[in-house]
Order: structure tokens, then C-alpha cells, then sequence
């Protein structure tokens, strides 16, 4: 099943209950969903679960509603107003003992600051994150921010910290098997070696990267 689909059935669950903390619940689900696929589709499920949040006087639902309103700020190229709506979330996270939405939070802020350029704000942000991140011990968004962090320091042309962190991340998805990160990683990771004219190394993980295509 696809992620769109995923979607439209959890709106069918949603129309068929009546209890508001429940549709909240739901509402989560399905903002989770978005946010995987990001789309603009998901502004009307944001309002309604900050509206939820209000009459439930529920903290957590608020956080998560300006969380996810963040994300949509950062689709519509709203930058800064998406910087501010994290920082009111992870306020807000603070505020119940959140540190999966703390650390999420800063995450979205440190990419929402690469896509401005911003890059010593991005990694301040990003390494908030993983710090966070290691704390929780999940192994996937520990990879997945060690990844960003290369790419952040390889838009700086730092190509040797680039690959210290597109190695990390490697090692932790070769652990979990993850083919679709993988994938990256390896692009990544060839794509450090071209910039520092290294070409045998880089067309070594390219091979690796055809081969993980084929695959998948």
C-alpha cells in the first residue's frame, strides 16, 4: 500500500469517530504520513488538530500541530516563519519532556536553515539533534542526521568532514540493511571522493550505488 493510500484510509477513520481525542490521534497519523511525502495537502489536517489541541487544552497536540505547520512554512519557502514555528514547537516540547519532538524539531530547523544557506546555523541545529538523537538510540534518525551533516559539510567544501559523517551514517544503515539509504549514502560518499579527485575511490562506490539500483 502506498503512502496516499495509507492517507485516505486514515481520513475514512477519521470521518467515521466522533471523539475528538481520537480524531486528534488520527490526526497525527496522517500528518506523519504527509510529512514523508511533504505535501501542501496537509494544511486543513493541521488546522484541525490545532483546534483540537485547544478545546482538549492538549500540549503535545499543539506542539506537533506547529511542528508540522513548520514543515509546510518550509514547502511554501516560508523560511523563516518556519524557523520560528520550530522554535515555538520545541518550546513547547520542552515544556512536557518531549525529546523525540525536541530533536526532531531542531532537525527540521537545521534543514531549513541549509536551504537558506545558513550552514553554521544548520549544523548548530543539527547537532542538537543528534546528540538527542543518540540519547533515544534510534539507529535510523541517528544515520539520517549524520548524513545531513556531510552534505552541510560538503556544501561547505569540506570534503573531508563530509565523508567522516557519510561513513558514520553508512555503517548504521549497512547495520539495518536499509537499501533506499544505502543508495544515498554510497552517492554520497562517491560524490565526496569526485570533489577531492579521487576518482578510483568515487567510481568504486558508484559501482556500489549501480548495483544497489539494480536491486532495488
Amino acid at each position: 500500500m502506498t503512502i496516499p493510500e495509507e492517507i485516505e484510509q486514515l481520513k475514512i477513520k477519521l470521518g467515521e469517530t466522533d471523539d475528538e481525542r481520537k480524531q486528534a490521534e488520527l490526526l497525527l497519523e496522517i500528518l506523519y504520513k504527509y510529512a514523508s511525502i511533504p505535501s501542501a495537502d496537509a494544511e486543513p489536517y493541521i488546522d484541525r488538530l490545532l483546534q483540537s489541541a485547544e478545546r482538549l487544552n492538549e500540549t503535545l497536540y499543539k506542539a506537533w500541530g506547529l511542528y508540522y505547520l513548520a514543515v509546510l512554512r518550509e514547502i511554501k519557502g516560508e523560511y523563516n516563519y518556519a524557523i520560528d514555528l520550530g522554535q515555538q514547537a520545541i518550546s513547547l516540547f520542552e515544556q512536557i519532556k518531549d525529546r523525540k519532538g525536541i530533536a526532531i524539531s531542531y532537525h527540521h530547523i537545521g534543514s531549513v536553515y541549509e536551504k537558506q544557506g545558513k550552514y553554521p546555523e544548520a549544523l548548530k541545529n543539527h547537532f542538537v539533534a543528534l546528540k538527542l538523537i543518540e540519547e533515544l538510540g534510534d539507529k535510523q534518525s541517528k544515520a539520517a542526521s549524520y548524513n545531513n551533516i556531510g552534505v552541510i559539510y560538503f556544501r561547505q567544501c569540506n570534503y573531508t568532514e563530509a565523508l567522516k559523517n557519510h561513513f558514520a551514517a553508512l555503517k548504521i544503515n549497512e547495520e539495518l540493511q536499509n537499501k533506499s539509504w544505502l543508495f544515498k549514502n554510497y552517492t554520497n560518499i562517491g560524490t565526496d571522493y569526485i570533489n577531492q579527485g579521487n576518482y578510483p575511490k568515487a567510481l568504486k562506490n558508484f559501482h556500489v550505488v549501480l548495483m544497489i539500483k539494480i536491486e532495488i
